[in-house]
């Protein structure tokens, strides 16, 4: 009977088997965070990019929800002005047809 330590193909087999563990616990670690790099151990330099993107995409959503917000006030404001235009307008009707020669004035004053 022979050893796994004098059996050399034996020996290759538990080096690729450990290679092939290693390999599979990264796979499942990309997996399971959604990146390649999920430590900074993985890879460094990698890693430190993949954190300053984050960063700048966290930033981006920042000012995407800043800038919805702002339409919408702006929206709200526009609204209102063309109302009040509006209301203008028909003030300046009712006021030109109030200067009218033949007009009953009094029912002008019941309206207002």
């Amino acid at each position: 009977m022979s050893s796994i330590l004098t059996n050399n193909g034996a020996m290759v087999a538990l080096q690729t088997l450990k290679s092939i563990n290693s390999k599979l616990t990264d796979t499942q670690n990309a997996i399971s965070t959604g990146k390649s790099v999920s430590t900074a151990r993985d890879n460094a330099a990698v890693w430190a990019i993949s954190k300053v993107m984050e960063s700048d995409v966290k930033g981006f959503q920042g000012i995407s929800d800043s800038l919805n917000l702002g339409e919408s006030t702006v929206a709200v404001a526009r609204n209102g002005a063309e109302t009040v235009t509006d209301l203008l307008t028909d003030m300046k009707s009712k006021i030109v047809a109030s200067q009218e020669q033949n007009v009953d004035r009094e029912k002008f004053r019941q309206i207002s």
